[in-house]
């Protein structure tokens, strides 16, 4: 615990690029459309101490995914990105 009105905020990043998947327990060995996907993810991540006991706790990623190949074939786009779930937690 950090202690009442004590707080950290950081930053993390993270990158990620697979050519292949698995759908259950098979292997896909391409993405279908796209051939590859990379991925940038930041994320901002924050815990305050609202009492010596209770800790308030907040995560939001930034997403931003690109296919290297044809579109969607649903969306018929080749990157999608964006903030994705807001995560906040309080720690007793």
């Amino acid at each position: 615990m950090l202690g009442k009105n004590n707080g950290n905020i950081s930053l993390s990043y993270t990158y990620d690029s697979y050519k292949e998947f698995y759908a259950g327990t098979e292997k896909i060995p391409e993405v279908p459309a796209h051939k590859k996907i990379t991925q940038n993810i930041v994320s901002v991540f924050a815990n305050y101490g609202i009492t010596d006991r209770l800790e308030a706790i907040v995560n939001l990623p930034y997403i931003s995914a690109k296919g290297h190949g044809q579109p969607d074939p649903f969306s018929m786009q080749t990157e999608a990105k964006g903030l994705q779930d807001l995560t906040i937690f309080l720690k007793y």
